[in-house]
């Protein structure tokens, strides 16, 4: 098992990696690109290795603070599959681009609160 250290890195690593790709993708379509595009192929594989290693990471970080499964963290799970889903929001909604970007802000906003606060 990999310290708890390791694992707070991979998580934010690629968490990072997840709404850069998601960044990238809404300012491609704000500048009214197409939806096919040359970059697709590695934009889409990294965002799913992105959000596995955020999976992995995020666990293994509950496994090293011993907490079980509090309420937070089905709330951040949940964050977790809305981000993932929003890829496709994101390629079908080009006119959703500029308001994307905020809601992409506001996602990421919440689910630092989450990890932060564990409100419940």
């Amino acid at each position: 098992m990999l310290s708890y250290q390791v694992y707070k890195l991979l998580h934010l690593v690629s968490l990072f990696g997840v709404f850069m790709c998601l960044g990238s993708l809404v300012v491609h379509r704000m500048n009214g690109g197409d939806k096919e595009f040359p970059a697709r192929k590695w934009v889409m594989l990294s965002f799913v290795v992105f959000m596995f290693l955020a999976l992995i990471g995020g666990f293994g970080l509950l496994a090293r603070l011993e907490i079980g499964m509090p309420v937070w963290v089905f709330a951040k799970f949940t964050l977790w599959l809305v981000v993932g889903a929003y890829m496709s929001v994101i390629l079908r909604k080009p006119e959703w681009s500029k308001l994307n970007w905020f809601v992409l802000l506001l996602l990421g906003a919440t689910g630092a609160y989450l990890a932060i606060y564990k409100p419940f």
